[in-house]
């Protein structure tokens, strides 16, 4: 989240295109691309990038199918609504708010790919080295409900 409105904000001032100019409605700074939309489609994806991989990876999600897919198509409603309000209270052009959606969806799948390469090593390394394990560190994505994986050391 914090790196997306880091992403955001360079983007902002890289683009510096103006908020719309509306009597009665100031908002400083600049208005592409919207960090709202940004970041509602960012979380959108994340999520179910994340919800597909558990069940990918394990055969079962975190939580039962019907409530991931709830969850995640109300995470969907909510990045359009929260583009739309935007877009209606005047704080942001159309433009602005499909610009903010489309770097959302990028960033969000960067990142969920940026967690399967890197995170997911990094995890495992750091639950099995000796320090990990004199710490008794778990990782819990790969916890399958039942028990915790051992790593092979039974």
């Amino acid at each position: 989240m914090v790196t997306s409105e880091v992403v955001n904000h360079f983007l902002k001032a890289a683009i510096a295109q103006p908020r719309p100019d509306i009597p009665g409605v100031f908002t400083p700074g600049h208005g592409m691309p919207s960090d709202h939309a940004q970041f509602s489609t960012f979380f959108f994806v994340f999520t179910a990038a994340f919800f597909a991989r558990r069940r990918a990876v394990l055969g079962a999600g975190i939580l039962p199918a019907w409530e991931e897919a709830a969850l995640v198509a109300g995470l969907g409603v909510n990045a359009v609504l929260t583009a739309a309000s935007r877009v209606v209270l005047g704080y942001h052009t159309v433009e602005q708010v499909v610009a903010g959606g489309v770097v959302g969806v990028a960033f969000g799948a960067a990142w969920a790919a940026a967690v399967v390469v890197a995170g997911e090593p990094l995890a495992a390394w750091a639950v099995t080295s000796p320090l990990g394990q004199a710490l008794r560190l778990r990782d819990s994505s790969i916890w399958r409900g039942d028990s915790w994986p051992t790593h092979g050391r039974g």
